[in-house]
């Protein structure tokens, strides 16, 4: 009888059933235990070279105390796992003997280059990973390490051929050299044809190599799947849709296994897309990656805080026993555009996230089943020291924002300020004259409810000089408002823009349902314009 209950159980799930974790007993299978992590934080490590930061002065070597205080300064804040991402994860920034340092680094030298710093600490002993499960131990944070699933950062080193020309450039790893057989190809474009095709065994399994001997040689408490670096993994051409998810759920339960050797828990996280159009070129299958193993669901935006994350449609893919997080970042609109000081190419001006709206996002992330926060890229509120990457002036990560957001009665309580921002996904929004342009604002509201007016905001990169706006919230117009100002403090200027840049209307409380609101902005007089930033706000 057990057999063939077990045997039920694996045919439903193969099909997409969900079945509710509280099920699992009727069954006579003991229910998984959930993942009981309410906050997670990200740390590229490279920031630690690119960002400025009290700890680590431009132009020194790498070393273990850098790493030791990027994990030493997010102690005390309510974070209850960091994962450190090791490098782009073909070349490993451990001690290996997969792919031995040494190996790597004379390579490089007979292509007439040097290995970067990392590779350099690696070289002489250092080990990123061992030394960062001892920082996160002595902060009683739980140790993760972050795995890049297939990532196209920097293949080329040292080279800024046009495309064109690429194939004749020095490629970074010899990996990527010896086997231009693993290439996606032409077909993806000038840059992602270069990445590894994930349908080749000979990819996945150097891939596993790596994580085995990670699994097999450290104490750490889980892994991070991330197919956000980068999202393409096939080509859509010559795979499809059952063939790529066979693929990824094999891959996804061959890391299980190795996790597993051993006989200790540690738990197994995938960091994937939050919009879902994606899933199945990715080969994406959320109750199938469930059942091969995934304890945790990493739902991303792509580099900046999305207010509008569809925590429930994801909810509802995955059974109860799967944790799932909303991830934020340091920015909550990324196409935002500045002249630049010097040379022809604008700067990007991200928009830096601000307390209320992370409160925002945790909240209604509680609101529809989520189960915690995640944050990525959060060091860079610091900028970079190349400003065509993070431009802005310096201010300190605000870590105090993660000391109540694993609260869901806490963050409830706060301020709600409502986002549209736009980011990697959503480009810009363009409205042209007489046609109207419908957004929906999901809204979750305070705990106290809302009681007085609030006020809509759009943005643009450019002066919205003498256009004329109408809008309409749930069918209704809107009376314009005046005041186009903040409408609470906010410590950051990148991407604020001029007051000419904005519009504004008032709210009536009335109007406002719980969840999907939907706005319609009609240019009523002017020439087409261009909007990066919606947000409302009822103070």
């Amino acid at each position: 009888m057990m057999l063939q209950r077990r045997t039920f159980l694996h045919a439903a799930l193969s099909s997409g059933l969900i079945l509710p974790a509280s099920s699992w007993n009727a069954w006579g299978l003991e229910s998984p235990r959930k993942a009981p992590f309410r906050v997670l934080f990200s740390n590229d490590t490279t920031n630690i070279e690119s960002c400025p930061s009290p700890f680590k002065k431009r132009g020194t070597p790498f070393t273990e105390a850098n790493l030791r205080a990027s994990v030493q300064e997010t102690a005390n804040h309510g974070i209850d796992v960091h994962l450190i991402q090791p490098g782009l994860c073909w070349i490993p920034w451990w001690q290996s003997t997969v792919m031995p340092m040494r190996q790597h680094v004379d390579w490089l030298t007979k292509q007439g280059l040097k290995p970067n710093t990392f590779e350099r600490f690696v070289l002489n002993g250092g080990d990123i990973v061992k030394t960062f499960i001892e920082a996160c131990r002595a902060c009683q944070q739980k140790p993760f390490l972050s795995i890049r699933v297939n990532d196209a950062h920097h293949i080329f080193r040292g080279s800024k051929a046009k495309p064109e020309e690429r194939e004749k450039a020095v490629t970074e790893f010899q990996l990527f050299a010896d086997h231009p057989e693993w290439r996606l190809g032409p077909d993806l474009g000038p840059t992602m044809q270069y990445q590894f095709n994930w349908a080749i065994p000979a990819v996945r399994e150097y891939k596993l190599s790596l994580i085995r001997e990670l699994c097999d040689s450290y104490d750490f408490d889980g892994i991070e799947l991330d197919f956000m670096r980068h999202t393409v993994c096939f080509n859509p051409k010559t795979t499809t849709t059952d063939e790529r998810r066979k693929i990824q759920s094999d891959f996804v339960r061959a890391v299980r296994q190795a996790l597993d050797r051993g006989g200790r828990k540690r738990w197994l996280c995938i960091r994937i897309p939050s919009d879902l159009t994606m899933h199945d070129s990715m080969g994406i299958h959320l109750p199938a990656l469930a059942q091969a193993g995934v304890d945790m669901v990493n739902a991303s935006g792509y580099y900046f805080t999305d207010g509008q994350m569809p925590v429930a449609t994801l909810r509802q893919q995955l059974p109860e026993s799967v944790a799932l997080y909303s991830e934020v970042h340091f920015t909550t609109a990324t196409t935002q555009r500045i002249p630049p000081d010097t040379g022809d190419r604008p700067y990007p001006a991200h928009r830096r996230t601000t307390p209320e709206q992370f409160y925002t996002v945790a909240n209604q992330t509680y609101e529809q089943g989520g189960d915690g926060i995640s944050a990525y890229n959060f060091q860079y509120y610091r900028g970079t020291y190349n400003p065509t990457d993070v431009y802005g002036t310096p201010s300190e990560p605000p870590y105090e924002v993660f000391d109540h957001m694993g609260d869901p009665r806490w963050v409830k309580r706060q301020n709600q300020h409502y986002v549209i921002g736009f980011g990697r996904w959503g480009n810009v929004l363009r409205v042209k004259p007489l046609q109207a342009v419908e957004q929906h604002l999901f809204m979750a509201p305070p705990e106290r409810g809302w009681n007085t007016p609030g006020r809509l905001r759009i943005q643009s990169p450019q002066t919205l000089g003498s256009t004329v706006w109408q809008v309409n919230l749930n069918g209704v117009a809107l009376e314009p408002a005046s005041d186009v100002s903040a409408p609470y403090p906010s410590p950051y200027e990148v991407g604020i823009g001029k007051p000419e840049d904005y519009r504004a209307w008032t709210v009536p409380v009335a109007l406002l349902k719980k969840g999907d609101n939907v706005i319609a902005l009609t240019l009523t007089s002017g020439a087409e314009s261009v909007l990066t930033y919606l947000d409302l706000a009822l103070l």
